[in-house]
């Protein structure tokens, strides 16, 4: 019923009840509204398995997909990043930069993590 309501509104509107008090005569204005949706749903069974396979497209792309892209592209030059409103606590900046600077210091997938440089000796 939530989801209809806007619909219910918009008829009222479209017939001129909408400023009506009158709840009976509401009730019976909302009728080809309801007769409209029964039919479709009578002419389309199948619909919960389409309905559900846009809304798990949908919900991922709208949750997950397009706030990522939309933080990449906003920020992505360092004057962007500098001047952004909220900075990351203390705490997880020195993390980072030192999760960096170990990855800098032997890099990925090194045989030997953190040894010597054969160039070096002890």
């Amino acid at each position: 019923m939530l989801n209809i309501t806007p619909i219910f509104h918009m008829w009222e509107k479209t017939i001129g009840l909408h400023l009506s008090s009158n709840y009976p005569v509401k009730t019976l204005a909302r009728v080809p509204v309801v007769l409209v949706i029964w039919f479709l749903a009578l002419a389309i069974p199948f619909f919960g398995p389409i309905n559900s396979m846009m809304g798990a497209f949908l919900v991922s792309l709208a949750i997950y997909i397009i706030p990522s892209l939309t933080f990449i592209y906003v920020y992505h030059t360092k004057a962007a990043q500098e001047a952004s409103v909220w900075k990351p606590p203390k705490l997880l900046q020195n993390c980072f930069t030192n999760f960096v600077q170990q990855i800098d210091s032997f890099g990925f997938f090194q045989a030997c993590y953190q040894c010597p440089s054969p160039g070096k000796a002890h």
